[in-house]
């Protein structure tokens, strides 16, 4: 009977053990949603903006964010979004509410970009009102360089190449023809005249 009384306790204290773990504070989940990401061809300039939607009681403050660009592009001026004197993504985020959709980050592609679909993705990070670290998962992006704009040189269409031609060898043909009747009455003397 002992023997069964220190196995049923440390079952006990096992089971216990186990209630404590679980309920530890855990992160609520906190999701970003992009919105269509503008591209200003003329400047580079390219605006991702999206929104936040805390799933969990607490409130959650973003803190920082991570980017993963695709190799072989050049980006410069990449940065955070700043009105008022506050980051965008900064706001608080209360619990079971969504924030209103907010430029989040800016970036300018590197002159010459290769035309193409870049796909970028973007994490932000940090703590709920418990001070309990939450990222959000990663959310993708795409942006579309075009082609570099070349001016439409119209080409000409064939019969007008014809005439053009046409033309000019007629053209050269009675100025040829002039110069050898000036050259060949000048030769003779003008000894047929008389």
């Amino acid at each position: 009977m002992p023997h069964f009384c220190k196995t049923l306790l440390v079952l006990l204290i096992l089971v216990f053990a186990e209630l404590s773990l679980s309920t530890e504070a855990k992160a609520d989940a906190v999701s970003l949603t992009l919105t269509p990401t503008t591209y200003d061809v003329g400047n580079g300039l390219v605006t991702v903006s999206g929104f936040f939607t805390n799933f969990g009681n607490l409130t959650f403050h973003a803190n920082n964010f991570d980017a993963t660009f695709p190799s072989g592009i050049g980006l410069t001026g990449f940065g955070a979004i700043e009105e008022n004197g506050t980051l965008t993504y900064a706001r608080p985020v209360p619990g079971m509410s969504s924030t209103p959709v907010v430029r989040l980050l800016n970036f300018f592609f590197s002159r010459p970009t290769p035309p193409g679909t870049y796909s970028f993705t973007v994490t932000f990070s940090g703590l709920d009102s418990s001070g309990v670290p939450i990222t959000t998962t990663p959310a993708q992006f795409t942006v579309t360089v075009p082609v570099d704009f070349v001016p439409n040189i119209p080409t000409p269409e064939p019969t007008t190449v014809i005439l053009l031609t046409t033309g000019l060898a007629t053209l050269s043909a009675s100025i040829r023809r002039r110069r050898n009747s000036t050259k060949q009455a000048v030769s003779h003397g003008g000894d047929e005249l008389f």
